[in-house]
């Protein structure tokens, strides 16, 4: 306890309640920053994944459009076009009906720099 707060013990009181509200004040208006930038983050989520689902869509009937227009013509069946599609799919190792990215292996990375320095 300081001297001015045992001398003045209305003020002293006063002026901690004032550092109380300020502080508050302070945690409030950070919570009220820290939930606009988390809804701003879902909301440009939101927006990627709508976007990305378009596409997703478009690219869907570009694709049924060309088997459409293989097969109608002759060139390959739907047989010949599952069995080209199971053969790139095994490529990777990863036999799951997409083009899997491969993790470079611990040996590949330890044997790269990890910087370019000018020699």
């Amino acid at each position: 306890m300081s001297l001015f707060d045992f001398f003045f013990p209305d003020q002293a009181q006063a002026a901690h309640l004032r550092r109380l509200a300020d502080s508050t004040s302070l945690a409030n208006t950070q919570a009220r920053i820290n939930r606009s930038r988390t809804g701003h983050t879902q909301s440009s989520s939101n927006k990627r994944i709508d976007e990305l689902e378009n596409e997703v869509g478009q690219l869907t009937i570009i694709v049924e459009a060309l088997l459409e227009s293989i097969s109608d013509q002759g060139i390959l069946t739907r047989d010949d076009i599952a069995r080209k599609v199971g053969e790139i799919d095994a490529r990777d190792g990863v036999i799951d009906g997409r083009i899997t990215k491969q993790k470079p292996s611990p040996e590949d990375s330890s044997s790269k720099p990890k910087f370019n320095f000018p020699e």
